[in-house]
């Protein structure tokens, strides 16, 4: 979290291009957005016992178990391709390299049409049934939210490889179910594909979307002080990710949601 911010925040800079970031959560961790409250969204006792990590995203949306799944973020100016500018338009164009990279894997993905225009409480990012939804066989497959302000925008994203659906239903205090709205990519492919390929085939459905190369590159000194001080000031800090009336209001920025 604290290096995406980072990012997002040097991206601004002139001449700075779009960032495309692929990550994994070690240990495993649950990410809740940025208004939610943590007591309704969470079984925190279970959290402990278990010794799961959380942290609230700087970007929106429903809470999210990172276990077994792929997350990636873009960054980018908001006048660097057309429909930047807007949320839902940005929204599609990222998705949409998404969708071309889950293609090359053998998944037809594709927009929900029709759902809710909120987030019920208490439910995980996964069961929610939001229009946009990014999802494949009828099921979600990928759970997405926005951070931008005039200048800049950033995308999260969650892609499930595989679910542990006893330890979701102890972590999540309403999730009954969760296994008949919610899908991952073993689950539609039948088989357990090797996190390199599916890292790869994204990175070409990225480049065949917006007809650009991606060069492979380090956090520039300035970026991985800011990540660091942010991380240990911010994202390390219980009052950032448990007091929620604290964390509602960023002047300058809008988060926005597409779970």
């Amino acid at each position: 979290m604290a290096i995406d911010e980072a990012i997002f925040a040097f991206t601004g800079k002139k001449n700075s291009l779009p960032t495309l970031r692929f990550y994994q959560w070690k240990p495993a961790a649950v990410s809740i957005g940025y208004s939610q409250d943590i007591n309704e969204e969470l079984n925190l006792e279970e959290c402990r016992r278990l010794k799961i990590d959380v942290v609230r995203r700087w970007t929106g949306g429903g809470a999210i178990f990172h276990q077994d799944e792929l997350t990636y973020s873009f960054t980018s100016k908001t006048d660097a391709f057309k429909g930047f500018n807007n949320f839902i338009t940005s929204y599609y164009r990222v998705c949409a390299g998404i969708i071309k990279g889950l293609s090359r894997l053998g998944i037809q993905a594709g927009f929900r049409e029709r759902g809710d225009s909120f987030l019920n409480k208490g439910i995980p990012c996964f069961m929610a049934n939001s229009k946009h939804d990014l999802i494949a066989d009828r099921k979600k497959l990928v759970g997405n939210a926005q951070r931008r302000t005039k200048e800049v925008f950033l995308q999260q994203g969650s892609l499930p490889i595989a679910y542990d659906f006893g330890l979701i239903n102890k972590l999540f205090p309403q999730s009954d179910g969760f296994g008949d709205v919610a899908s991952s990519i073993s689950e539609i492919l039948d088989r357990r594909i090797p996190l390199k390929e599916i890292r790869q085939k994204l990175l070409s459905g990225f480049v065949d979307n917006f007809s650009v190369s991606f060069k492979e590159d380090s956090l520039s000194s300035e970026e991985l002080t800011m990540a660091q001080k942010l991380f240990k000031e911010k994202y390390s800090s219980p009052e950032w990710t448990f007091n929620r009336k604290n964390n509602i209001h960023h002047q300058g920025t809008k988060t926005q949601r597409i779970t």
